[in-house]
């Protein structure tokens, strides 16, 4: 089963897999007719702009696509794993319209500016927000600030980074589903940290933001989890 719909600039797909739904939402980037030659995953034949963006959405690690009409039945469609944000090379193509997956998170990236989400950077090839900015789940970006009563019980995990100081309880043999589960219930964890190695949990009441002089990244022993946001 699969559907999409255009809504004026932009165009939601929603795709049903293995019975669990997944949702797309695209949006035109204002850049036609011409087509990118770099990064391409894909290209193929659609009938419209929706069966292109239903060919993207079902290709892991396509986040971009154009599609260009060719005639009135069909069309190329041509996928790829870069934002283009920072614009690689083109060529001319009449006709062709751009769009991006605004689901940006853990998205492939080479650089900072193809994590176009407010506050969000690229790390270790994938965008995630920057250590302690909450993931607004409303938004779709990244926060400075979450009220009490708006944090969530979902992750983003920042891999090979950790807070040294404001540990207010330590878990020993858990995993890190156990890890998320004693941060839920603890209503001053912000942030946690876990080292896959040894089982160990550690839980926090600081964010990366909000105490920057304990954050200690590319140590490659832990990974920090932060709270996402409504």
């Amino acid at each position: 089963m699969a559907t999409a719909l255009v809504i004026v600039l932009s165009l939601a797909a929603i795709i049903c897999e293995g019975g669990q739904l997944r949702h797309f939402l695209w949006e035109n980037i204002g850049l036609g007719d011409v087509i990118f030659t770099s990064n391409l995953k894909f290209s193929s034949t659609a009938k419209s702009v929706t069966h292109c963006a239903l060919n993207c959405s079902n290709v892991e690690d396509c986040v971009t696509f154009t599609f260009t009409r060719q005639t009135v039945m069909y069309g190329e469609c041509r996928g790829h794993f870069s934002y283009m944000t920072s614009l690689g090379p083109t060529s001319p193509s009449p006709g062709s319209k751009t769009f991006r997956n605004t689901d940006w998170r853990n998205k492939y990236c080479v650089n900072n500016p193809e994590c176009f989400a407010l506050n969000s950077e690229c790390n270790a090839g994938v965008c995630l927000c920057i250590p302690g900015y909450y993931y607004s789940e409303s938004n779709n970006y990244c926060v400075p600030d979450c009220e009490a009563a708006d944090l969530q019980g979902n992750y983003m995990m920042i891999p090979d980074a950790s807070l040294k100081d404001n540990n207010i309880a330590t878990l020993s043999d858990t995993t890190v589903d156990d890890c998320k589960t004693a941060c839920n219930q603890n209503p001053q964890c912000l942030t946690f940290d876990y080292r896959s190695s040894n089982a160990n949990c550690l839980l926090q009441n600081e964010t990366a933001l909000t105490d920057p002089a304990s954050l200690e990244r590319g140590s490659g022993v832990y990974d920090m989890y932060q709270k996402h946001c409504a």
